[in-house]
């Protein structure tokens, strides 16, 4: 059935993954990750997010019925050798109090940027608008911050993202706005 998994290390583990459910499938980077490394997942699904993330997990599956045997979805970690957690600055100081003890990735709130180099098609320029405004302040992988190249208006963005929308007015503001020698807002 193609090619093998991953050897199992002897040194696998049994991983415990909080995932989070501000955007959707935000977690299934988390359980790639695990399942690919040839760990075993224990996923506590976030509420907002348990549809999807149980979907995509049955279509990967059907892909690869070997990942059956390593996928669990739990409601407690007690069971779990080591830990990966996102959440906000207030609740990864739980995360630690919890699992400080264990090996452990605890990410808490960043977010992301965009590089526009002025060679991006409409379409791409108007699906990173999307993202932005559909994603602000939604968790680490949200675009908050944008390196457009010198010369560059806010106007020119705008009219690509259909300004004049509930959308835009009420979210434009929220754009950090940046300058370097080679880009500015």
């Amino acid at each position: 059935m193609g090619r093998p998994l991953p050897p199992r290390a002897y040194y696998a583990r049994q991983i415990g993954v909080v995932m989070a459910g501000n955007i959707p499938l935000v977690g299934f980077h988390d359980l790639l990750c695990v399942l690919l490394s040839g760990h075993t997942l224990l996923a506590k699904l976030s509420k907002d997010d348990t549809f999807l993330m149980r979907w995509i997990s049955s279509e990967l599956l059907r892909l690869e019925p070997r990942f059956a045997e390593h996928l669990q979805f739990v409601e407690r970690l007690n069971a779990a050798d080591a830990f990966i957690a996102t959440g906000s600055d207030n609740t990864s100081r739980y995360f630690e109090y919890y699992f400080g003890k264990k090996p452990n990735i605890i990410r808490r709130n960043r977010t992301s940027l965009a590089i526009i180099t002025g060679r991006e098609s409409e379409h791409d320029l108007g699906l990173l608008g999307a993202d932005i405004f559909r994603y602000y302040g939604l968790g680490c992988r949200n675009v908050s911050k944008l390196y457009v190249p010198e010369g560059t208006t806010s106007r020119s963005c705008s009219t690509r993202w259909r300004p004049g929308t509930t959308f835009w007015t009420t979210t434009a503001t929220r754009i950090t706005t940046i300058t370097t020698r080679a880009f500015c807002w």
